[in-house]
């Protein structure tokens, strides 16, 4: 299993949620992608970690739905198909069109200038893990102002799955969609909720067409 090269960081024992939050980054940035076998010994070595975090972590990202075990014989980054993809969608546009609707408007001059900053980002940004990243940083200027920890808690869960789909398959990204999307941030930085929640809707409704023209 390819893991990333040491970061220089001096060996240690790291806390289980150490060794969660950096496996779920090389997840969710394409580094480990899916099908990809995980080896318990490599893990161990690229984080200075024991084998008892890191068993912990592989576990907790099976809950999430990241990871597969099969019992006595491997642990692979999962695979997602095209119907798991559209259930998470189908829940999560509602959720974040409210959290949209109800920040944009309250969105403070730092905050606005930062989505004007994002939306030039996501317009020149390459498909897949370049331009998601970009997203989830405009996503979560949102829901941090809505303020609504329940919210925050579940899109974030089921938003991985989605994330981890976009980034391996940049080819369901589109010039529509992008467009979508720039004109999301354009919105937020314009503090106008109507036409923020209008561009997020379309932006699903790209995604949603992305998944569907994939085999």
């Amino acid at each position: 299993m390819p893991v990333p090269k040491s970061t220089g960081r001096t060996a240690r024992r790291l806390v289980r949620d150490d060794v969660y939050d950096r496996l779920l980054e090389v997840i969710l940035d394409g580094t480990l992608q899916p099908g990809e076998r995980i080896v318990d010994s490599d893990i161990e070595a690229w984080l200075g970690a024991s084998r008892t975090p890191v068993r912990d972590a592989i576990a907790r990202l099976e809950r999430k739905g990241l990871v597969e075990i099969v019992p006595q014989r491997y642990s692979r980054i999962a695979l997602i198909d095209a119907a798991q993809v559209r259930h998470h969608l189908e829940v999560l546009e509602p959720l974040i069109l409210l959290a949209v609707e109800k920040a944009t408007a309250a969105l403070t001059p730092q905050e606005r200038a930062q989505a004007a900053r994002l939306s030039e980002r996501i317009a020149g940004a390459q498909p897949g893990r370049e331009r998601v990243g970009a997203v989830r940083e405009l996503l979560s200027l949102w829901i941090a102002r809505y303020g609504n920890a329940h919210l925050r808690e579940v899109v974030e869960d089921l938003s991985l799955l989605v994330v981890v789909h976009l980034v391996n398959h940049p080819e369901m990204a589109t010039p529509e969609s992008a467009a979508s999307l720039v004109a999301a941030a354009d919105a937020a930085a314009a503090g106008d909720p109507a036409a923020a929640v209008a561009a997020v809707s379309e932006a699903f409704r790209r995604i949603d067409d992305g998944v569907d023209a994939l085999p």
